[in-house]
């Protein structure tokens, strides 16, 4: 079947699911309908411009997570009346609250369909994302052996020692402090650090016309390792999905020389590996978020902690097969619960001391090690200091605007941030000529809108990326 014809079945079925939910929310919600069917008409527009015809990464994967956080999850809470995995604060789910929410949503969402008519319409606003500039460093073809050689040393060393020594693993504080900047160091590279050295060389491997399959293998054993390593469920998609996107929009100009047979394989492989690593993750996440290791883990000098250890290492193990049996099951819950969106909004807007001072607040908030943060007080989410948990909700960046108090502050707060990111694809794009870098920022950039809460803290992990992107251009000169 000819590939227009897919995507015209693939797009009347997915218009068809959206209107069927949209119906039977309207049958049932308890606010106006008037507002709810604009907040849906809204969404799609926004996601329509996000995958149709869309020169950006950034924007495409904006779109994606806000349409996911704000319109299925209310959609699908508003027909199964399921409450929200996410804690709410102090909202109260009466029709006029539930329409002051669709209402800060459709204006964040419309913020975005301007943000990305804009970028259209702005010379130069629309990002890189195309095989345009094929420059590889003349040296590469002589190294290439070695850093392919260090970079797969690294891809099995820190994650294994980020694991034994726990500097970087979601929701627990850091067991290890190493010298500064080591564990700022190693938790980057876990985070997009070696990702970038991957589909770096990976990109160089296509232009030299070498066989990109050690790159793609890469991807894959990258995502799963650094997946279970940081007790994260989602890292292993936010690593892979860069290399499906640029690979999708530029198949032709990339991979001419690789037969659907080996894309499926690696589909398949892709799959499984997914499946593997987010099992791991929870396994592990049982392991170590469990009473008996934490107790072990607080008690310095005690005797019994190796055997404790090798115990709940055991446990661990068995439990690895019936949390694989359950993937299928979990994974679902996540297509709904897994996104930051509504829940945001809901406890912002109950909220009652937004306004300037809040707002100002929550901007110039840096976190602590063992101590929660302001949103938690706001959505209440019963999470306060710990020692040995760091763990709480994240607002996203319409519920933070939210702060303000002000509709006006969300609108050309949620325009002027989605214009920044969307652009800073464009640098990226200009700085390495590389499809897969300018995917790779473009959702690491989408997803901390998606999910802001603390601005301040995430300037150094951006800053590092932006030191590594630089140096990339650096080193590709041709006099190096």
């Amino acid at each position: 079947m000819p590939k227009h014809n897919i995507l015209k079945i693939v797009t009347l079925i997915f218009i068809l699911a959206w209107f069927a939910l949209s119906v039977l929310v309207l049958a049932h919600y308890p606010g106006s309908k008037f507002i709810y069917s604009v907040f849906s008409i809204t969404f799609l527009a926004m996601l329509t411009g996000g995958l149709y015809k869309q020169d950006s990464y950034c924007y495409m994967f904006l779109t994606v997570f806000m349409w996911l956080g704000f319109w299925l999850k209310f959609t699908v809470h508003a027909i199964s009346g399921a409450r929200y995995a996410e804690p709410i604060g102090a909202f109260i789910p009466i029709p006029t609250s539930l329409d002051n929410i669709l209402v800060i949503s459709t204006l964040a969402a419309f913020a975005v369909i301007v943000a990305g008519f804009l970028c259209r319409l702005i010379p130069g606003g629309a990002a890189y994302c195309s095989v345009k500039q094929n420059i590889c460093p003349q040296w590469y073809p002589r190294f290439r052996k070695w850093l392919w050689l260090g970079l797969w040393l690294c891809i099995i060393l820190i994650p294994g020692l980020n694991t034994v020594l726990g500097i970087n693993q979601i929701g627990l504080v850091p067991r290890t402090i190493l010298h500064w900047p080591l564990n700022f160091l190693i938790a980057w590279f876990l985070g997009i650090g070696l990702s970038m050295g991957i589909v770096t060389l990976l990109w160089w491997d296509i232009l030299v016309k070498t066989k990109p399959l050690q790159g793609i293998f890469a991807i894959l054993t990258e995502a799963s390792i650094v997946s279970a390593s940081l007790l994260s469920r989602g890292t292993f998609l936010w690593h892979v999905l860069p290399a499906v996107a640029a690979s999708a929009k530029n198949f032709k100009e990339l991979f001419t020389a690789i037969s659907k047979r080996k894309v499926f394989l690696a589909g398949c492989a892709a799959a499984l590996l997914f499946a593997v690593s987010f099992t791991m993750a929870n396994t592990m996440r049982q392991y170590f978020y469990s009473a008996d290791v934490i107790s072990v883990l607080s008690s310095k000098g005690n005797s019994d902690y190796k055997g404790n250890n090798v115990k709940g290492l055991t446990l661990a193990v068995k439990g690895f097969v019936a949390e694989f049996t359950d993937f299928f099951q979990k994974a679902s819950s996540m297509v709904i619960g897994r996104w930051i969106g509504v829940e945001g909004v809901m406890a912002v807007s109950a909220y009652p001391l937004k306004g300037r001072d809040t707002f100002l607040k929550a901007l110039m908030e840096k976190r602590e090690l063992g101590k929660a943060d302001f949103y938690q007080s706001v959505c209440q989410s019963g999470v306060g200091d710990d020692l040995y948990f760091q763990v709480g909700s994240l607002p996203g960046f319409a519920a933070f605007f939210y702060y303000s108090g002000s509709l006006l502050v969300i609108f050309i707060g949620v325009l002027l941030f989605t214009l920044a990111i969307t652009f800073s694809e464009v640098a990226v794009g200009y700085l390495t000529g590389n499809p897969f870098m300018c995917s790779l920022w473009g959702l690491a950039a989408a997803n901390t809108a998606a999910q802001l809460s603390a601005p301040r803290q995430m300037l150094p992990y951006f800053f590092a990326i932006i030191c590594a992107v630089v140096f990339i251009r650096f080193i590709r000169c041709d006099y190096i």
